[in-house]
């Protein structure tokens, strides 16, 4: 997640594709999509075999960190996340994390108001 499927839903690599390739929104948006999907596959088959009550086992990890903001990207970039109950499940158990719910990114303090959380 944190290496090969987060670092190129960034805003930059979209601009890059778009500035350097002539790619339009729609395509760019198209690979985003793509590239999350594969990730998120191989994702699910690894956490079928690693997953407790956390992404590895019975502990928080630096796994369950990284579930958070890549739902959110998936969902950004409107990726049907149906076909990854184990992630969602995931994201769900991390979202309820103490560590997490402080450092959601709608927390932040450069975070606009219309998308802050209570």
């Amino acid at each position: 997640m944190n290496s090969s499927i987060h670092p190129l839903q960034n805003l930059h690599v979209g601009k890059k594709l778009t500035a350097s390739f002539q790619a339009n929104d729609a395509a760019v948006l198209t690979w985003r999509k793509d590239l999350i999907a594969r990730g998120f596959v191989g994702l699910e088959t690894l956490l079928a075999e690693t997953a407790g009550a956390f992404c590895v086992g019975d502990g928080f990890s630096l796994a369950d960190c990284c579930v958070v903001p890549q739902v959110l990207n998936a969902r950004r970039f409107e990726v049907d996340l149906s076909p990854y109950p184990t992630i969602l499940r995931m994201e769900k158990v991390a979202l309820a994390h103490p560590g997490v719910i402080v450092s959601h990114p709608a927390r932040q303090v450069d975070t606009p108001a219309e998308a802050r959380q209570a």
